[in-house]
């Protein structure tokens, strides 16, 4: 169903927040810039989790300067692993993001199946360290962690890889959340941009209510045709409380908090956005300014 003409009076009506009323009005009000270096950098953000006791995924390497692009280096990370995940710091939107699932000998495989040679895992590391992903293209370094094997449940909900929850939180409350699903187009990942799907949920309950793609709602995965809407997300109470307490660890008012289910590790925190964005209002089919007032 493609979403119906509108005005901006409609958009007003219906308490729909826009970027510019999102950044005068939430991040430059709730957002002091000292708080920033906590979010926009992955790797502190985990450490301030794991003093704070939160769940995060495990850790394998950091990689932060070019000597330890060496070949000897990285074999001595990666070892045997047969998954992980690589990851800018001071990324954004997903990008610089490399999922690994599958491998054989020194070809690894990425969800979709495309061939990965160790070459290019060394490649990708310089690229990441050398800001290629980064925010302003400033030097960077690389996280390589474990990847998150989701719920199996769950993970009908997405295709090529394992989906997320996106947690709104104003104030030390929750206003909004989604569940964000990969699709072939978005090759494994759950960013919207990208072609991902956004799931709209009932806070209550944790179940799935709408489900919106590339300006469309729709009522079941592109790809596999699984049904969207009406699923229960597992462990919705610990996936809420663990939002609320990493929403605690940062100085910020106004952030969304990213969050993955695993199998054996249950709710884990991804990340913390202190600019997060605006489709989790047409996922949900709810403006957020109503639910802040």
């Amino acid at each position: 169903m493609k979403l119906p003409f509108t005005t901006p009076r409609k958009l007003k009506e219906a308490g729909i927040l826009g970027m510019n009323q999102r950044n005068a009005g939430l991040i430059m009000d709730k957002n002091p810039r000292s708080g920033y270096r906590l979010v926009d950098n992955k790797i502190k953000t985990k450490e301030a989790a794991e003093n704070a006791g939160l769940p995060i995924p495990p850790t394998y390497g950091i990689i932060r300067m070019i000597q330890q692009t060496r070949e000897t280096v990285i074999r001595e990370i990666l070892k045997d692993r047969t998954s992980f995940v690589i990851k800018p710091a001071s990324g954004a939107g997903g990008k610089g993001v490399l999922v690994i699932k599958g491998r054989r000998h020194d070809t690894f495989f990425r969800p979709s199946g495309k061939a990965v040679s160790f070459t290019d895992i060394r490649t990708h590391l310089i690229q990441t360290i050398g800001g290629v992903y980064s925010l302003g293209g400033r030097r960077d370094h690389a996280l390589i962690e474990y990847r998150v094997e989701s719920d199996p449940a769950f993970n009908k909900l997405s295709h090529q890889g394992a989906p997320d929850l996106r947690v709104i939180a104003c104030d030390g409350k929750i206003v909004l959340a989604m569940v964000r699903s990969a699709t072939s187009e978005s090759d494994g990942k759950a960013n919207l941009h990208q072609g991902g799907i956004g799931i709209g949920l009932d806070l209550i309950t944790g179940k799935t209510t709408h489900a919106y793609h590339n300006k469309n709602y729709i009522t079941t995965h592109p790809d596999t045709d699984e049904k969207l809407v009406g699923t229960l997300v597992p462990k919705w109470e610990e996936c809420k409380a663990l939002a609320l307490k990493a929403a605690a660890i940062t100085e910020l008012g106004y952030i969304g908090i990213d969050i993955m289910i695993d199998n054996d590790l249950g709710p884990v925190l991804i990340e913390i956005n202190a600019r997060p964005g605006l489709a989790i209002q047409l996922a949900n089919r709810q403006g957020i300014l109503p639910l802040l007032d």
